[in-house]
C-alpha cells in the first residue's frame, strides 16, 4: 500500500471492495468527522459568550441556592440533565454544565469525576442527543435500545 492510498484512506476512510465487510468496516476517514468538528466548534463559542456576557449570572445563583438543598452532586445533576435536553449535543450540554457547576465543587479533580458521571453519560441517553442519535443510528439500534444502557442509568446513581 502507497503513501497516496494511505493518506486517501485518511481523508475518505476505508472502504473494502467486499460488500459485507464494507457494511461493517467500511467509512470513517476526515471528512466524515467535519460535521462533528463543526459542532463542536461552534458549541465551544458559547462557552466564551456566556463568560464574557455574564448572561448565566442569575441561573448560578439559583444554581448555588439549590446546592444547599439537596447538594453539590444532586444539583450537578439536575443542571445536566437541564441542559442536555435544551443542548441537544455533549459538548454544549459539557460547557453549560461546567459554568453554572463551577462555584460548587472547589476541587477541579472531584469537579472532572461529577461531570463524568452526570453530563457526559447522560447525553447519551437523551433520544435528541447527538451523543445518543449518532451511535444507535451508526449500529442501526432502535430507540429502543437506550433502557438498555444500564451502565449510563447506573454511573450518576452510583456516585
Amino acid at each position: 500500500m502507497g503513501i497516496l492510498e494511505l493518506l486517501h484512506m485518511a481523508v475518505f476512510g476505508f472502504h473494502p471492495a467486499h460488500e459485507e465487510l464494507n457494511r461493517i468496516l467500511g467509512g470513517g476517514g476526515v471528512v466524515s468527522m467535519v460535521k462533528v468538528a463543526a459542532i463542536v466548534c461552534l458549541s465551544s463559542s458559547y462557552a466564551g459568550i456566556f463568560q464574557g456576557t455574564s448572561m448565566l449570572e442569575r441561573i448560578r445563583e439559583m444554581v448555588k441556592l439549590l446546592s444547599k438543598k439537596v447538594g453539590p452532586f444532586g444539583t450537578l445533576v439536575l443542571v445536566s440533565a437541564s441542559a442536555v435536553v435544551t443542548a441537544c449535543n455533549q459538548t454544549l450540554a459539557i460547557m453549560v454544565t461546567w459554568e453554572l457547576g463551577k462555584p460548587l465543587m472547589e476541587d477541579r479533580e472531584e469537579m472532572a469525576l461529577a461531570m463524568e458521571d452526570s453530563v457526559v453519560v447522560m447525553a447519551a441517553l437523551v433520544p435528541w442527543s447527538i451523543a445518543c442519535a449518532v451511535p444507535l443510528e451508526s449500529v442501526g439500534a432502535p430507540m429502543s435500545a437506550i433502557p438498555a444502557a444500564v451502565y449510563l442509568w447506573l454511573l450518576p446513581l452510583w456516585h
